[in-house]
């Protein structure tokens, strides 16, 4: 009896396979999808909007107040705002979380009166954090990045996109994507805009505004980070 040898796979029968697969869940999406009864609004296991905690800790900085926010664009969701200080200096961080949008960092820049260009945007990356930019303006420093709550923090809508097929997309996102409970990838990403003004403008005062808007943005990063995964931000 001869014995049937085993067919090499190849790139081709692989992508045919995740085609395949992609388009069954794309029919039993819409099967669901028409035959379910009508409920009225879905409820999400993601939500579509925040109450942001009054505080965020920041080591190395005294929160002394925060606040609501509102959006300076429709283009923009409302969000808060808080107000440090540390021996003379001052931040301040502007969250804003948005789902389902383009994460396109220097577009929310402009929407907030910040412009920028070439001479005074610095994209830079972090292995921990992701991609955020240094922008100078004016009279103040700004650092600014999406925090995605899935893979790691972005700046422009390209990067974006790939972070979510990355990162976005877990086993129980799929069967809630499959129930029709949310997207298939995670789309939430908190803009952050920190600034800290420059007192006497020098390359030696960019130099240290930079230093410590780097040092913030690590904390922040890292606590927001936990905070995805707690029940107001489900």
């Amino acid at each position: 009896m001869k014995i049937k040898e085993n067919l090499p796979v190849s790139p081709a029968n692989i992508r045919l396979g995740y085609v395949a697969l992609l388009a069954i869940a794309v029919l039993a999406q819409v099967g669901f999808t028409i035959g379910r009864p009508s409920r009225g609004q879905t409820t999400s296991p993601r939500a579509e909007s925040v109450s942001y905690p009054p505080v965020v800790p920041l080591p190395g900085w005294q929160l002394r107040s925060s606040q609501g926010k509102k959006s300076p664009h429709a283009l923009m969701e409302d969000g808060y705002v808080y107000f440090y200080t540390n021996n003379g200096e001052t931040l301040t961080v502007q969250a804003h979380l948005e789902i389902n949008k383009s994460g396109a960092v220097n577009h929310y820049l402009m929407l907030n009166g910040i412009p920028i260009s070439p001479n005074t945007l610095d994209i830079r990356n972090s292995p921990e954090q992701g991609t955020y930019g240094i922008v100078m303006h004016s009279d103040k420093t700004y650092l600014s990045a999406c925090l995605n709550a899935a893979g790691k923090s972005t700046f422009d809508q390209a990067e974006l996109t790939a972070n979510r097929y990355q990162y976005g997309i877990s086993p129980l996102g799929i069967v809630g994507w499959l129930l029709g409970f949310n997207n298939l990838t995670d789309n939430r990403c908190l803009l952050t805009i920190m600034a800290m003004p420059v007192p006497i403008p020098n390359p030696l005062t960019y130099d240290n505004n930079v230093k410590r808007l780097e040092a913030a943005w690590a904390d922040w990063y890292d606590w927001w980070k936990d905070q995805w995964q707690t029940l107001a931000f489900k």
